[in-house]
């Protein structure tokens, strides 16, 4: 569902925009060895200097510097990302217990992959 897709691509997006300057380009730089590799340890990955560690040291420092990434759920009605199971409540008006409805569980697997890559997240 596009809706979902664009809710989980926006989530990831917010999560990449809150890692630290120096992990970005290791991310990219790990998925490069994954699918060209191997690089080696010392390869200048930018301008600023920064060094690939090799791809082990690289996946270390990845994992050290992620969020605690989590399942979500994904109002199927708005694309709103809600961080806990939505909870059934009781309507004092209709006197009666509304059901949430059109949510969509999100796993933190899926997260990964829209923030990673395809294939890096499996490492981490």
């Amino acid at each position: 569902m596009k809706m979902i897709d664009e809710a989980v691509s926006s989530y990831a997006q917010g999560i990449w925009d809150s890692l630290p300057s120096n992990i970005k380009p290791l991310i990219n730089q790990a998925n490069y060895d994954l699918y060209f590799g191997p690089v080696e340890e010392g390869f200048e990955m930018n301008q600023d200097g920064d060094t690939y560690p090799g791809f082990a040291k690289a996946l270390d420092l990845i994992s050290e510097a992620l969020p605690n990434i989590h399942d979500v759920y994904v109002d199927g009605l708005c694309g709103e990302v809600i961080e806990s199971e939505p909870e059934a409540y009781f309507d004092e008006e209709l006197q009666e217990w509304i059901e949430p409805e059109e949510y969509y569980l999100v796993e933190s697997k899926d997260i990964l992959k829209a923030l990673l890559g395809k294939e890096l997240y499996q490492y981490i």
